[in-house]
C-alpha cells in the first residue's frame, strides 16, 4: 500500500492528474488473466466527468452504445486535448507508431529517474 500511495502521488504530480483510480484484480472473476495480484493505476482528469457514477452507467446502458460513446469521447478528447493531460494521449489511433523495446526502455529510464527526483521532494 506504501508503494501505490507513492506511485498515486508520482502520477498526481508528473502526469497532472486531477485524481486516480485504483483497481486491484485478484481472480478471474475479476479481470485478471495471470494468477498474480496486480493493480492499475488509472489517471482522471476533471474533464472525464465521471466519478462514482460510471458504474451506475456501465450496469444500465448496453454495451455496445457504451463502446459507441467512448469512441465518440476518444474522439473528441483526442482533438481538443483536456488541459493538463499528456500529448500523447491526444494522438489519433490511425497515427500512433508502434513502440520499439528501445522507446520502451528509454521511457524506463526516464520514469526511473523522474521517479528518482519525485522522491526526493
Amino acid at each position: 500500500m506504501n508503494t501505490l500511495q507513492f506511485v498515486h502521488k508520482f502520477i498526481i504530480h508528473n502526469y497532472k492528474a486531477d485524481a486516480l483510480n485504483i483497481a486491484i484484480q485478484d481472480g478471474p472473476e475479476s479481470g485478471q488473466s495471470i494468477p498474480h495480484l496486480h493493480t492499475h493505476l488509472i489517471p482522471r482528469y476533471k474533464a472525464d466527468g465521471y466519478g462514482d457514477d460510471i458504474y451506475t452507467k456501465v450496469e444500465k446502458m448496453d454495451l455496445q452504445q457504451l463502446y459507441r460513446e467512448f469512441e465518440s469521447r476518444k474522439d473528441a478528447f483526442q482533438k481538443h486535448t483536456a488541459s493538463g493531460a499528456p500529448k500523447e494521449l491526444a494522438v489519433l489511433d490511425e497515427h500512433r507508431e508502434v513502440r520499439t523495446e528501445k522507446v520502451m526502455h528509454e521511457e524506463a529510464i526516464w520514469l526511473a529517474d523522474e521517479i528518482e527526483k519525485f522522491s526526493k521532494i
